[in-house]
């Protein structure tokens, strides 16, 4: 998942600056096609580059798609990978009890001895948001209208969310639960 997620990252290095209003950059001077890349990439300090088809990256918002697709999968696979951990260490008594899941939070009163799998629980419903958050960056890229892409706001709201989520996510998971997993 790292892996693609990194692919996909590659697509947010592509921009759209042709300096027309359709991105075909007709009338407009070579210098600022051949300098402005360049300069948006030392003041925000990553190195971009023109898009290939400037028409298309103006019509088009499949960069973000890409990359809210790929957090999705990483979040589809932490799902499963939670709930695997869940299912594992249910018990004490009637549950598989293959593994014991650090305790964070109090069990239950009427079961004693048993753990609540609250990390992986957030991690699940990290999951669902990250799920619907790619579902609103897909209709939302598949609404623009020939150059006019007036969904975009919601794109990037909705990309931001789902990144810093995922993040937090993994964190907590990594930190919380899976370091403390033990053997039963």
């Amino acid at each position: 998942d790292i892996e693609r997620i990194k692919q996909a990252e590659k697509t947010m290095h592509e921009i759209n600056m042709g300096g027309s209003a359709i991105g075909t950059s007709i009338n407009v001077n070579s210098l600022y096609l051949d300098k402005i890349d360049k300069e948006i990439s030392a003041i925000c300090g990553y190195e971009l580059h023109l898009a290939n088809n400037l028409i298309d990256s103006t019509q088009n918002l499949d960069g973000f798609v890409y990359v809210s697709s790929a957090l999705k999968n990483c979040s589809v696979n932490l799902s499963k990978i939670a709930a695997d951990l869940i299912l594992m260490s249910s018990g004490p008594r009637t549950g598989f009890c293959e593994i014991n899941l650090p305790a964070v939070q109090s069990g239950s009163s009427i079961m004693p001895g048993k753990i609540n799998p609250v990390i992986p629980e957030v991690v699940i419903q990290v999951a669902y948001l990250i799920m619907g958050h790619d579902v609103t960056i897909s209709m939302a890229a598949s609404s623009g209208q020939l150059e006019l892409n007036a969904f975009g706001p919601v794109i990037y709201y909705q990309l931001y969310e789902a990144t810093y989520a995922l993040n937090g996510a993994v964190e907590s998971f990594t930190r919380d639960c899976v370091k403390g997993i033990t053997a039963n």
